[in-house]
């Protein structure tokens, strides 16, 4: 933790231990999902902690880890799911833009490999 990811050092002790919290379970759900275990209660742990509070760039870090994952192993719909997961957060709005415009890629590329399975 370094002061620099909290917005406001003027508030209380469960800001931060939320987020303390929310940064050590997303950190064992992106060293399980990049070491290939991905059982589906990982993903969904991993959606459910994206949807809430969290320090701001350590979820971007994430996010862009495990979509970058995901698309290398063809499962742009598992990455959708995600970032569709993170972008329901309470993060902020900047993150959210790019997180919109990222959804927007992930959706193009899911159809395309949707429209190439196609008989």
């Amino acid at each position: 933790y370094v002061p620099e990811l909290h917005p406001n050092p003027a508030e209380a002790g469960p800001w931060i231990a939320q987020r303390l919290r929310a940064y050590s379970d997303l950190e064992i759900a992106r060293q399980l999902l990049m070491t290939g275990d991905l059982r589906v209660e990982i993903l969904q742990a991993t959606a459910h902690l994206l949807r809430g509070p969290c320090f701001t760039p350590h979820m971007a870090s994430v996010v862009g880890d495990l979509v970058e994952r995901f698309n290398r192993l063809g499962s742009p719909k598992i990455a959708l799911i995600l970032v569709r997961a993170a972008l329901a957060g309470p993060h902020p709005t900047e993150i959210k833009q790019g997180l919109a415009r990222l959804e927007q890629q992930l959706s193009a590329v899911d159809v395309e490999l949707s429209l190439a399975a196609a008989p």
